[in-house]
Order: C-alpha cells, then structure tokens, then sequence
C-alpha cells in the first residue's frame, strides 16, 4: 500500500508446528528454561498451529534521494 510518501507491506506470521517447540502449550522444560533465562519477559506462548503470531513490515520510502 502506498501511504503519503512511503510503501508499506505487512506479512502476517502464522504459527507452523516447529514454532510450537517455543510458542506452544507444551514447552519442554530445558526448553523453557532456557526461554526464562533469555527472555524473562516473554509471553509469547499458549499458541496454536495456524494461530497469526504478528506480523513483518517493510516500510520504504518513495521520496527521491
């Protein structure tokens, strides 16, 4: 889409299966672990396969240089 002087693009990020090892209901508990120490804010669990996790976005500008 283009918005005033840039273009935007937005792709959602679906939840495939591999992603449940991290994102999932049922985290390994080495796994989990490690996910609390890297990340002691995380909440981006209880997913499911098929759920929309967020999304990328690419913005550029059209402006010449």
């Amino acid at each position: 889409a283009v918005v005033g002087d840039e273009h935007r693009f937005m792709k959602a990020i679906p939840t495939e299966a591999v992603c449940l090892n991290c994102h999932g209901t049922d985290i390994q508990p080495e796994v989990q672990a490690k996910i609390t120490e890297w990340y002691p804010e995380d909440r981006a669990v209880g997913y499911s396969e098929g759920d929309i996790r967020g999304a990328f976005v690419v913005v550029r500008s059209l402006a010449a240089d």
